[in-house]
């Protein structure tokens, strides 16, 4: 494995399959297996990092949708290739992240693109309205949430478009602190250098808070 955490190819992905039935992951396992075969997308919708904090998480990571190498893998993990799973390596190794906090997941699930996976596409309007509602499923599942964080303008869309603080509020009958900051793509970040250091404080913040 290198400085960075990402091993070599696809040598990491047995490793986690392995842990799928540990008790923090394995309801979060069974959830993704639920949608899988309820949408008929399959493998198109990856599974959660059982490296991350699963059901026992207090933090919610929201991206926006899951690239290529996340259905190459089968896990939504920072191990993953491509230049945004690159990115938010570097960001977790910077804070750092503690990852048993978090949950790192994605507003729509399922890889949005051509049909070959050579090239991915924005989510529009109904792709976000359809993952909130997915969204909405995995929220009561972790009990002991504190913050979710929206990394993007397309997670915050969702959430905002799709009443989510309305769901948490009036029908789990929970409030979280809720962080809006940029995506970690370095098409997002490169526009403007304090973008980074916004985005490593709302991850620190984030931590901080959990820890409370």
């Amino acid at each position: 494995m290198n400085s960075m955490g990402k091993a070599d190819g696809l040598s990491w992905v047995g490793g986690k399959k392995a842990q799928q039935s540990d008790p923090h992951i394995k309801p979060l396992v069974h959830l993704v297996e639920k949608w899988r075969k309820l949408s008929g997308l399959g493998t198109d919708i990856p599974h959660f990092d059982p490296d991350d904090g699963g059901v026992d998480a207090p933090i919610l990571w929201v991206k926006e949708a899951p690239g290529p190498s996340a259905i190459a893998s089968g896990f939504v993990a920072p191990q993953n290739d491509g230049p945004t799973a690159a990115s938010m390596r570097r960001f977790r190794a910077e804070v750092p992240v503690d990852p048993k906090l978090i949950v790192n997941w994605n507003l729509v699930p399922w890889y949005l693109g051509s049909d070959d996976k050579s090239k991915i596409r924005q989510p529009n309007r109904q792709d976000r309205r359809d993952g909130a509602a997915y969204l909405k499923e995995l929220i009561p599942a972790l009990t002991k949430l504190k913050v979710v964080v929206l990394l993007g303008a397309n997670a915050q869309s969702g959430w905002g478009e799709n009443a989510m603080s309305d769901f948490t509020a009036l029908v789990l009958n929970r409030r979280f602190t809720l962080i809006s900051t940029w995506h970690p793509s370095l098409r997002c970040l490169n526009r403007d250098p304090s973008r980074r250091q916004e985005l490593l404080g709302a991850l620190r913040q984030a931590q901080g808070l959990a820890r409370r």
